[in-house]
């Protein structure tokens, strides 16, 4: 779950109202996520997220949480190694430095590597870290981006609505570029719920062998062939399912706006 260096106060005027609550609970860390398949090249992701707070609900105190939000995956060994970064209505670290926890609804970041070592090397959590960003309960459309840069560094990039926010080390992780990009929901707490219906759309994978392209910038859409739905971690909602009416449509720069990829996260 989350962490990050704070300061954009990013609420978008336009907020889309969200509808009635029909609350799916998750169970004590539980995952909903559509995943890309791992045999696709990716060097970062970039989503949409519509209502973006106002989905999400949790009223209990910390250490409980429900997230929104995007992963970067580099390994699955040792307790797994990833850059995330969305909505969180719950615990949170104040920033990296700061480790008290508050009860926040807002942007955030966090990461979990193993400093460089080697998997056999690497123990759980090794240097998992996170952060608020920005002002709390923010509502509305936003954009989150984490990406490879492309000055050779190796470093990576996390940003919101288009703003750079914090720059990750590369060589924190064991392996140097990440084998999947997942969306969707986290939670630590079974009264934790999200409106059905809510919606992430403009999922975007950065292709690696494609990063010079200047029309793309090495960006395309995820379609439904290359990606999945993943339940995971004793999910409670046996009836959570992914829409996901992509049209095939031809491919646009990154950073355009469209719904032709919409994944919307329902439940009976």
């Amino acid at each position: 779950m989350k962490k990050i260096l704070g300061a954009i106060a990013l609420v978008e005027a336009m907020l889309f109202l969200a509808d009635p609550v029909m609350a799916t609970l998750l169970d004590q860390h539980a995952y909903t996520l559509y995943r890309t398949s791992a045999n696709v090249p990716l060097h970062g992701l970039s989503f949409t997220s519509q209502n973006t707070g106002e989905d999400l609900q949790n009223l209990n105190a910390p250490p409980s949480f429900i997230t929104k939000e995007g992963w970067l995956v580099f390994s699955d060994s040792n307790g797994g190694e990833w850059i995330e970064t969305g909505t969180v209505n719950g615990a949170l670290y104040r920033s990296f430095t700061d480790h008290t926890t508050d009860h926040w609804d807002g942007f955030y970041v966090a990461i979990n590597g193993c400093n460089g070592v080697t998997a056999s090397q690497c123990s759980y959590q090794i240097n998992y870290n996170e952060g608020e960003v920005g002002s709390q309960v923010v509502m509305g459309k936003h954009n989150f981006i984490i990406r490879k840069m492309t000055d050779s560094s190796g470093n990576y990039q996390v940003y919101i609505d288009y703003m750079p926010i914090i720059k990750f080390n590369g060589s924190i992780f064991t392996v140097p570029n990440p084998i999947r990009a997942d969306i969707g929901f986290e939670s630590n707490d079974t009264t934790n719920s999200f409106t059905s219906g809510t919606v992430i759309y403009d999922f975007w994978i950065v292709d690696p062998n494609n990063e010079n392209n200047p029309s793309t910038a090495g960006w395309y859409p995820v379609t439904s062939s290359m990606a999945y739905i993943d339940k995971m971690s004793n999910y409670n909602g046996a009836d959570i399912k992914v829409q996901y009416p992509y049209n095939n449509g031809t491919q646009i720069p990154a950073g355009a706006v469209t719904q032709s990829n919409k994944i919307t996260f329902t439940h009976n």
